[in-house]
């Protein structure tokens, strides 16, 4: 899907998808450039799911307030925040407080990577928030 002065969907996926440099081989320079593209590229996709995105509003310093609110999230989870964003919000675009709750939300899970789990009863040795525990120590220990 393209829109006029967007970028498209699949432009997005291969700006996010991109791998990361190594931090030694960058230039804080580059590093910014990249945040741009994947700010202008969730803009463009926004404009694309919802036409009435920033219709009645200046785009540059909307996009410097996401800039700064989303820095410390990787292109991933941006990507998986809009994807759950759409259906969370199919009629209107979430504001940025709302994405950002999206985003505590998301969580990725990278092939390989341990999942945190809830500590083990050392009564009835199952998860501490499982029913078998419920029902074996009453939710204690």
């Amino acid at each position: 899907m393209k829109v006029a002065g967007s970028l498209s969907t699949q432009n997005l996926e291969a700006i996010i998808n991109t791998r990361q440099p190594n931090s030694q081989q960058t230039t804080t320079g580059e590093r910014t450039e990249e945040r741009k593209n994947i700010i202008n590229s969730l803009f463009g996709y926004l404009k694309a799911a919802y036409p009435n995105f920033l219709t009645n509003q200046d785009e540059i310093p909307a996009k410097r307030i996401w800039y700064v609110q989303l820095e410390k999230y990787s292109g991933d989870q941006i990507k998986a925040a809009l994807n759950v964003s759409i259906d969370k919000h199919p009629t209107f675009a979430p504001t940025i407080g709302e994405f950002k709750a999206i985003l505590t939300e998301t969580r990725i899970v990278k092939p390989g990577q341990m999942i945190e789990m809830a500590p083990i009863c050392q009564n009835c040795h199952s998860l501490r928030n499982t029913q078998h525990h419920q029902d074996n120590c009453g939710g204690n220990k």
